[in-house]
Parts: C-alpha cells; structure tokens; sequence
C-alpha cells in the first residue's frame, strides 16, 4: 500500500490515568475540509483521514487519538496536535485491503 507520511495511536489509560502510544505504523494521511458545531454555528475545519495497512493493527477503539508523525518516546505527549478518531472502517475491496480512519472536525 502507498504511504506518505508515519501515524502514532493514542490511547486513554485509565489504570495510568494518562495517555500513551500503542502503535506507530506507515499509513496515507490526508485532510479534507468538513463542518464543525461551535456555539457560533457551522465552521471549516479539517478533518483527517488515514488509511493503515490491515498487518498493522486489530484494536483500535473509536474515541482512540490519532497523530502524524512517530510520537514514540516523546514525554509528555503535546496531545494538541492529535485528533480524536471518530469513524474506522474496513476497507476489503481491491488489491491492498486497508482500515479507513476519519478523525472529528
């Protein structure tokens, strides 16, 4: 599968009360523009979509946060630059099949 950038999953310890890095893998990143509420109304905003390899991962979770980059090691996350997962679908069409994952405006 075609890949241009690196992802790192995020996830919620709730044992540790704190966030860490699960996986790290090659993945296609790219933005789209969607709709956001705020207390203004409807906004732009960007929205992520990245697309992993199935070899790569098995249990990523809705509300998990997704990066750009490997944030492996780097204490204390900087969780700003991050996107909370909002839609993961499995894509079983084609020659590479692959997860679709779409982050929250």
């Amino acid at each position: 599968m075609l890949t241009n950038n690196k992802v790192t999953i995020i996830r919620y310890m709730e044992e540790k009360d704190d966030y860490e890095p699960i996986l790290t893998c090659p993945a296609w990143v790219f933005c789209k523009k969607g709709l956001t509420g705020t207390v203004k109304g409807q906004e732009n905003a960007d929205v992520l979509h990245v697309r992993i390899q199935r070899a790569h991962i098995s249990n990523i979770e809705k509300g998990d946060l997704v990066c750009v980059g490997d944030f492996k090691g780097n204490n204390p996350l900087d969780l700003t630059l991050c996107r909370k997962i909002a839609r993961i679908t499995d894509n079983n069409f084609g020659s590479m099949p692959h997860w679709h994952i779409e982050t929250e405006a």
